[in-house]
């Protein structure tokens, strides 16, 4: 449990530390901040593992090539590098373009952009507007299958709900505040 709330506390310190861009990016692309920061807190849920992450596929792959799986998640989306090329347009099939998202999502105020441009694709595709949770949810699930869920066709992935008992704590850290404490605890 304590290992768990070290990871909560960081993902709302990463929050709290971005916040502004987070505002920046939810203007610029008309959605959300909240569901930007839960997109964050999901990705970022467990803390140093969810760093460490990174690092293991980095290393798995022997450094971005262009043979390294367009699969594989990075930065502060945790976003594929495939699914950043596409967001960002860069061709897909270019020699560098892996390498070319590994930095863009290494980036972190980059990354909340295309956390940003990803929830108004995924608004797009759903066809109505994403708050908090939901637009956590379909970043991780994608619009298709997370319109599923919100026609009650498809149950969330265990990673969707990570962000959902705790909206008002990640709003209190768009806010400068911090306070691990689920909603239902408050």
């Amino acid at each position: 449990k304590a290992e768990k709330s070290l990871g909560i506390k960081s993902a709302l310190k990463k929050i709290k530390k971005y916040s502004n861009e987070i505002n920046y990016a939810a203007d610029i692309f008309d959605v959300d901040p909240n569901g930007i920061a839960s997109v964050i807190f999901q990705e970022k849920y467990h803390g140093i593992f969810a760093e460490a992450k990174d690092a293991l596929s980095l290393m798995i792959d022997f450094g971005i090539r262009d043979s390294s799986p367009s699969t594989r998640s990075y930065g502060l989306a945790e976003m594929q590098l495939g699914l950043a090329a596409e967001i960002w347009g860069l061709d897909l099939n270019a020699p560098g373009t892996n390498k070319k998202a590994y930095n863009l999502l290494m980036d972190d105020k980059t990354s909340i952009a295309l956390i940003a441009a990803y929830i108004k694709i995924n608004e797009n595709e759903i066809g109505q507007r994403l708050y908090g949770a939901d637009a956590a949810g379909a970043h991780n699930m994608g619009g298709e299958s997370y319109k599923k869920v919100l026609n009650g066709e498809k149950e969330k992935s265990k990673i969707a709900k990570r962000s959902e008992k705790y909206q008002k704590a990640i709003n209190d850290a768009l806010n400068g505040k911090i306070d691990t404490r689920r909603d239902d605890e408050r």
